[in-house]
């Protein structure tokens, strides 16, 4: 456990250190949130910002918090997933496809979905989901593309989601927010020990 743990910090820092060289500036900070279990490596340069969701743990936003792209997790325990396993979810997303269309017109009504299927988050499998759509207010239109990473562990569901201008998103953020889930960490809150074996030992 702890050379996987490691082995992970070591790929973040590697892939942050290259970004890095690349800026001249960029560093790394890290969120570590006690009641789920996790941690989150991410740029200096997206600074933590407040989130609309309630359900939000963790919120942030590119150059430097007034940026047009933002990264945010959400930690939902609905008891339909209590005793679901990561694969299970995995799979399950990847044989619905109306599921899936639910979720992306319930985040963005009138989206389009660009690409989802089958991935891994902190090394559990999870599903991924990518669409465009058009944000409107009362006197705005934004078009945005949402990336959108799902798993669910323990009982709870956990979905990483980054949002950006639709027209900068992919040239200019899909990168970092690829690198900031891959250095997504969630740790196990119980162990399973086997079960122990009682030995019996017949006199001669």
């Amino acid at each position: 456990m702890l050379m996987t743990k490691l082995l992970l910090l070591l790929v973040c820092v590697l892939n942050f250190s290259a970004y890095g060289q690349v800026t001249g500036e960029v560093t790394q900070k890290v969120y570590r949130d006690d009641k789920y279990s996790f941690s989150l490596h991410y740029p200096s340069d997206w600074k933590p910002v407040e989130a609309s969701s309630a359900n939000a743990r963790f919120k942030i936003a590119s150059d430097n918090g007034i940026g047009v792209a933002d990264f945010s997790i959400i930690v939902l325990t609905p008891p339909e997933i209590k005793k679901m396993t990561p694969a299970e979810f995995a799979e399950g997303m990847a044989k619905n496809p109306e599921l899936v269309k639910t979720i992306i017109q319930t985040g963005l009504p009138g989206s389009k979905l660009l690409a989802s299927g089958k991935t891994y988050l902190s090394n559990r499998e999870a599903f991924f989901i990518k669409y465009s759509g058009t944000l409107r207010s009362i006197d705005d239109e934004t078009d945005l593309t949402i990336y959108q990473i799902i798993t669910v562990f323990e009982g709870k569901s956990i979905t990483l989601t980054c949002r950006g201008l639709g027209d900068l998103f992919d040239t200019l953020y899909f990168d970092t927010c690829k690198e900031i889930a891959s250095c997504f960490v969630l740790l196990p809150t119980k162990i399973d020990l086997p079960p122990k074996k009682i030995v019996t030992i017949k006199r001669q």
